[in-house]
């Protein structure tokens, strides 16, 4: 969590609304920061920062407005507060990997990032794992924090462990990505099949592409825009798109995914009154909150590891001055050394096909931005490790608000 600048950007300080606006801010944060007996202290902090990191970062003069208006109608500062909750719940949340609701930032005590890797050893190897996310630990621990085949870093415990952290900094060598638990038999395979069980019954399927990421992977090349690895199921279904990757050396391949910069349901109807607020009409860009369709402009092909980090905020893309042209920027250098500094979206064809929109990738950047410099991320990532770590509710109702959220129904999917 970073404190407020002391000044707007260059660009808006002859502009007396949003320094009025960001006055507040900057007031109401100081006099938080003050009140270190107040247990919301630590939630009202990050909902501030995060209107106040939203009037640096908005990409668009319409959202700018809005956000302004909305500060300065406020009739008390629990108001504003509310407004940056908002924030914090609509907007923020909307990118997650993770879709379902995010609660609350947690006041109570989570599970601290760690120093030492044998700190974090010891603090994993405590039992035989009991669920997916317990064997996911233990199998990082096992294979030394990497991909045991391409010997890539987890990002995430780069992140987690300092010691960690400080390895890889001295290695100029090493790259990271966010890893996967893979397992060879089936998670379910451990789990009770009665004799007659349609599970004893196996058959593989293939499920057709869904239009829109067989569409995106035409528009793509049938490669990833950031790595340039072809698809794999693509190059073993096109006999042309195989004869050609034969006839190169240098072409990789790997498994891609439909990314999505929106996530998939804010297309979908949200009525007036309902709890589900889309982040395009926060930001003022669409009153109707829907995406265009066919929506090409919010989808594109990415490989699992660069998907995974792009959803969790980790990797954001930064328009330059060239049409189409995009610096990759993240919340630590290492998590960019496996990847091209630019990144230039082409297409076959600029009307039925379009690149992802500008829009959509500058509204996603600074919410990355914003999320990690409010602390915003930080406060999400906590209460997903006390989702995977907790098995029982506390008896002194301390994973109350946990259980509020996590039994919402999962409105970001």
């Amino acid at each position: 969590m970073t404190s407020l600048p002391r000044e707007v950007p260059q660009r808006l300080q002859h502009l007396a609304h949003p320094v009025s606006a960001y006055d507040i801010c900057l007031r109401l944060e100081e006099s938080l920061e003050l009140a270190v007996d107040n247990d919301d202290v630590g939630n009202n902090l990050v909902y501030i920062r995060i209107l106040g990191y939203l009037i640096h970062y908005v990409p668009t003069d319409l959202g700018l407005r809005k956000i302004v208006e909305e500060i300065s109608s406020c009739v008390d500062d629990s108001a504003i507060l509310a407004v940056g909750q908002l924030y914090y719940d609509h907007y923020i949340r909307a990118f997650r990997a993770n879709r379902a609701h995010i609660p609350t930032p947690p006041n109570h005590p989570s599970r601290p990032s760690f120093d030492r890797i044998q700190d974090m050893i010891d603090a994993t190897l405590q039992e035989a794992p009991q669920s997916h996310a317990q064997a996911k630990k233990y199998a990082l621990v096992r294979d030394g924090y990497r991909c045991v085949v391409t010997g890539k870093y987890d990002t995430h415990s780069v992140k987690m462990i300092q010691e960690l952290k400080e390895m890889v900094d001295l290695d100029p060598s090493a790259r990271g990505e966010s890893t996967q638990c893979a397992h060879i038999f089936s998670k379910s395979t451990n789990s009770s099949i009665e004799p007659d069980s349609a599970k004893r019954e196996y058959a593989t399927t293939i499920p057709p592409f869904g239009n829109v990421m067989t569409l995106a992977l035409v528009r793509d090349g049938y490669r990833c825009v950031v790595t340039g690895k072809y698809d794999t199921h693509s190059v073993k279904m096109i006999q042309e798109l195989k004869e050609m990757v034969d006839l190169d050396p240098s072409a990789r391949g790997e498994s891609t995914q439909c990314a999505h910069i929106f996530s998939k349901s804010t297309n979908s109807s949200i009525e007036p009154d309902s709890a589900k607020v889309c982040p395009l009409s926060l930001l003022s860009l669409n009153s109707r909150c829907r995406l265009p369709t066919p929506p090409f402009g919010n989808v594109m092909t990415l490989v699992p590891g660069f998907h995974m980090d792009f959803d969790q905020l980790y990797i954001w893309f930064v328009a330059t001055k060239e049409m189409n042209r995009y610096k990759l920027e993240a919340s630590d250098p290492f998590f960019l050394r496996s990847y091209p500094e630019f990144v230039t979206f082409t297409t076959p064809d600029s009307k039925k096909l379009p690149v992802p929109s500008p829009t959509y990738l500058a509204i996603h950047a600074a919410c990355a931005k914003v999320a990690h410099l409010s602390g915003a991320a930080a406060c999400i990532d906590k209460f997903y490790q006390d989702m995977e770590d907790r098995k029982t509710l506390d008896p002194d109702g301390a994973s109350a608000n946990m259980l509020e959220h996590a039994s919402t129904s999962l409105i970001w999917i």
